[in-house]
């Protein structure tokens, strides 16, 4: 098995690699267009894209939310798609893709933060318990 670097006309011809990448991206591309116009109003936006896997529908999604929202309407989502134009789906699958960066605002809010009032009567608490451990 050779691993030499193929030419640029064999990689861009008609029925090259390139050729075949732009034909996926754009079947892709309408897949999810299809889609967009069978999804309620709020998910619209917020599919990412679908692909198409054998028969199964795989939604990509931009959060576990919008991932179990989907999920949760996939039986009716199925049923449209069957009867309109994608007879051959017979299974919807929903993933999360995390956006980048993603991480760090993740951990700031994973930090537990208490209300002003919470904050100033703890600190009351605080001088109730330390005036009474100064008189014992």
């Amino acid at each position: 098995m050779s691993n030499k670097p193929k030419s640029f006309k064999a990689v861009t011809h008609q029925n090259g690699h390139l050729a075949r990448l732009m034909q996926q991206a754009t079947q892709q591309k309408a897949l999810t267009e299809k889609l967009r116009q069978l999804l309620p109003q709020p998910f619209k936006q917020l599919l990412s894209h679908a692909l198409l896997r054998d028969s199964t529908l795989v939604l990509m999604c931009p959060s576990q939310t919008v991932s179990s929202q989907l999920r949760l309407r996939s039986h009716d989502l199925l049923r449209q798609l069957q009867a309109s134009s994608l007879p051959q789906i017979t299974d919807i699958v929903c993933r999360t893709i995390p956006a980048t960066g993603t991480h760090r605002k993740m951990q700031q809010h994973s930090q537990r933060f208490i209300s002003q009032s919470a904050h100033s009567n703890l600190q009351r608490l605080a001088m109730l318990l330390q005036d009474e451990n100064e008189k014992d």
